[in-house]
């Protein structure tokens, strides 16, 4: 089940309404891009996962239609998603939805996090060489924070409970994304890879 999304009135971004009701009714940027005062768990946002049978709404990369990266920004974000901090590790290596053959070691075994954003650690691969588009939201935070995570992560109240349910994430904004740059498929790409 979806959270229902609100337009910030400041800047006209569509964000959720529960960040909504925490913060004045306004999105987390604009609320100076930290966790509100109030002593609540603001949602980690999931970005970068990846279809499955288990999770059949998320996107399939190969669905996605390339992002036109600015070169330097694409530089600045590779490094951040590199460099977020590890929130816990899984059982085995990520392969690449491509197939390009990048070794699986390469693709990480992990799901990294800045106190806002939640994403797995071979993310930047799909941004470095398949070009996957991220949230404007994300990116947003991202140049908020002068592209470094551990300035996110003072502006967040952090992560609390590695292992039970005290932090709660969405998919929200990264489904908005993929339905707004997916594209028709060949019928030969296999959609469970």
């Amino acid at each position: 089940m979806s959270e229902p999304m609100v337009i910030c009135p400041n800047c006209g971004v569509e964000f959720m309404k529960s960040t909504a009701d925490l913060c004045g009714g306004v999105c987390r940027r604009c609320v100076g891009g930290r966790v509100c005062d109030k002593d609540v768990d603001i949602p980690l946002q999931k970005v970068g996962f990846w279809y499955s049978k288990d999770e059949p709404e998320l996107p399939d990369p190969r669905q996605l239609v390339p992002f036109d990266w600015n070169h330097d920004e694409k530089i600045r974000v590779i490094q951040y998603l590199r460099s977020g901090r590890t929130l816990f590790g899984c059982w085995g290596h990520s392969e690449c939805r491509f197939d390009c053959g990048i070794d699986t070691t390469l693709m990480g075994s992990a799901d990294i996090y800045d106190g806002f954003w939640i994403w797995p650690e071979g993310l930047h691969h799909y941004v470095e060489v398949h070009d996957v588009p991220l949230p404007k939201e994300f990116l947003n935070h991202m140049r908020a924070c002068g592209y470094n995570p551990e300035t996110s992560w003072s502006k967040s109240k952090g992560v609390t409970d590695f292992c039970g349910n005290q932090y709660i994430n969405s998919y929200n904004n990264w489904i908005l994304l993929a339905k707004q740059f997916k594209r028709r498929v060949e019928q030969d790409v296999a959609p469970d890879r």
